[in-house]
């Protein structure tokens, strides 16, 4: 990238809507939260989507004049994600977790990325690991994530020390970008639809990015606007058994909603072969309740397999590219068994 997009912001500076998204959460958003207040950009609207939090967190957001403050009912990630759509008024959105904190150039950055490339829908940012009172690990956590042909995705560059992110000068193209922390046009949502709200959480930013990429817009990350992110800070409040249900099931609805009837042709019978072989190793280990949590993510798609089709027309109606352009952004390596087995034995091994 060339200067120009920061010099264009000097005169123009878009309406960005910032939303953070929260559930009792007080003690990350007393410490991360004033990062988020504090950004180098001068025209944002903010706002805090909370979930009905009992913690004090709204009395928290309170104390913050600038974000007008969202209630809703705790209806999972998707949901609050959504809420913030209607209630914002910026050429871009922007969500962000409320276990994040951001350098003041981060919604420049991709503003600049997004205004000077309008095949440009989704432009997210880069994660370095963080622990929860506020150290940096020096560690990136996730550049993006790619998938493989199954919707299984794996971190980008995650491990490796941030000095590849400061090697990099151009942002690049990614399968898709975590959803709390991507920016995206507004406008395009009303193309794609929003985050799908039968996604709890997990793999619905990967919808929604499948989705730009079927409505012909480009999804990449920037390598220079960072957010700091307290690994697993949400998720570890679930439990294996709950992740491992809410994944089956919206993978299998991602493949479904997203490809083509001649590629679920090909692609499901692989994919529920693979499954069978991880099941039995399961119950091989086991580890018979994340057996029977992918099952069950399974059979919530057979009961709703008539909703999940209806969306599948829906997103038939705005794809613009065909699965051999979508293929080609995907991993030829195959992550279903490597990352879900490798879980499994961790799991196992501190029982």
């Amino acid at each position: 990238m060339n200067d120009r997009p920061d010099q264009t912001l000097e005169t123009t500076s878009p309406l960005v809507s910032i939303a953070v998204l929260n559930y009792n959460g007080v003690a990350l958003m007393q410490r991360f939260l004033p990062s988020v207040a504090a950004l180098d950009y001068p025209n944002c609207e903010f706002m805090g989507v909370d979930g009905g939090s009992t913690d004090g967190s709204l009395e928290f957001l309170a104390r913050f004049p600038k974000f007008r403050i969202i209630r809703q009912e705790r209806k999972g990630t998707a949901d609050a994600m959504n809420q913030a759509v209607p209630n914002s008024s910026g050429k871009y959105i922007i969500w962000l977790a409320n276990d994040m904190e951001v350098k003041p150039n981060l919604v420049k950055l991709l503003v600049g990325v997004l205004e000077s490339d309008s095949t440009i829908g989704v432009c997210g940012c880069s994660t370095v690991r963080m622990t929860e009172d506020g150290r940096k690990l020096g560690v990136v956590d996730q550049f993006g994530f790619s998938v493989d042909k199954f919707g299984v995705p794996s971190y980008r560059l995650s491990g490796l020390p941030t000095e590849v992110l400061n090697r990099m000068s151009k942002p690049e193209d990614a399968f898709f970008c975590g959803g709390d922390h991507m920016m995206i046009r507004r406008d395009l949502l009303r193309v794609t639809g929003l985050y799908d709200p039968d996604y709890f959480s997990l793999n619905e930013d990967e919808d929604l990015c499948w989705r730009v990429w079927l409505s012909g817009h480009r999804v990449v990350v920037h390598p220079q606007a960072i957010a700091y992110h307290v690994l697993s800070a949400t998720m570890r409040k679930y439990g294996r058994r709950k992740i491992r249900f809410h994944s089956e099931k919206n993978m299998l609805s991602n493949l479904i909603k997203n490809y083509e009837p001649s590629t679920l042709f090909v692609i499901l019978p692989q994919y529920f072969g693979l499954l069978l072989t991880e099941v039995l190793f399961l119950c091989f280990v086991g580890r018979i309740d994340l057996a029977q949590a992918e099952i069950g993510g399974v059979l919530w798609v057979l009961r709703n397999l008539r909703k999940i089709w209806s969306r599948h027309i829906a997103v038939s109606n705005l794809r613009r590219v065909d699965d051999r352009f979508i293929m080609r952004l995907m991993s030829s390596r195959p992550y279903k068994i490597t990352i879900h087995l490798r879980s499994v034995m961790r799991d196992r091994s501190t029982l």
